[in-house]
């Protein structure tokens, strides 16, 4: 009975933290349940179930900032390597993707297994048609770059991935990048695409904001409503935003 109780719970967890509550409570909150679901899920033998639950954790505190960087590889080569044991290769290449991102940040190199490229990753997504592979990789590799300042990457990248109207709290992330990259090459190039792309990301944003969590999407609506009016020479109303 136990047993099923905690099979119950991790699967229906896993769903509703992986959805649900990520965009209507504070993520950092919905976060913290994800080793509780690991360890329901290992206690009753779903462990490709545990395994995700523990990706989605490192990825949280990657994306949320929870704790210094170094921990957070930490707790992505444990992922990286269990996920090996019990030979769940999506997983395996999925984290590795988000450590790429994390090591590149703090400098790491040194580890005792082989690590893949970003292009590698993505030549097995693309073999094997992976669209949850393909979308961690698209989403890590465009974190690298937003935070290297390469807002030009930025964009390209984003220019060959449409949005899709899924609500998941990885493509809330993926328009404030593209927003603030956007606007900031709007100002920088005086090209004209740029701003129309930070105005649809802004649109985006407000859309979120007023449907789901103002708590988690209101400052980003904010951020990129006073980038656009900067972009636009409005620096009263920038500072007001």
């Amino acid at each position: 009975e136990s047993k099923n109780r905690h099979a119950l719970r991790a699967r229906l967890c896993f769903q509703l933290e992986g959805t649900l509550k990520c965009l209507v409570e504070p993520v950092q909150s919905a976060v913290d349940l994800f080793p509780d679901l690991y360890n329901s899920a290992m206690l009753s033998g779903l462990t490709e179930i545990a395994l995700h639950c523990r990706r989605l954790y490192c990825n949280g505190i990657f994306y949320t900032g929870k704790g210094p960087l170094t921990t957070c590889t930490k707790h992505l080569v444990k992922c990286i390597k269990q996920s090996a044991k019990y030979q769940l290769n999506v997983n395996v290449y999925a984290t590795m993707s988000a450590f790429l991102a994390c090591t590149f940040l703090t400098g790491e190199s040194a580890f005792d297994f082989e690590i893949l490229s970003f292009e590698e990753l993505e030549a097995i997504a693309e073999n094997t048609n992976n669209a949850l592979l393909q979308w961690q990789i698209f989403l890590d590799r465009m974190l690298q770059y937003f935070y290297m300042g390469n807002y030009v990457a930025v964009c390209e990248l984003s220019e060959k991935r449409p949005h899709t109207q899924h609500k998941r709290i990885t493509e809330v992330v993926r328009t404030f990048m593209e927003g603030i990259a956007s606007l900031n090459l709007a100002r920088r190039t005086r090209e004209g695409k740029f701003k129309v792309m930070g105005e649809k990301s802004l649109e985006q944003m407000s859309k979120w904001s007023s449907l789901a969590s103002k708590w988690n999407f209101q400052n980003m609506t904010e951020l990129l409503q006073a980038e656009l009016h900067y972009t636009n020479g409005n620096l009263e109303a920038a500072e007001n935003s």
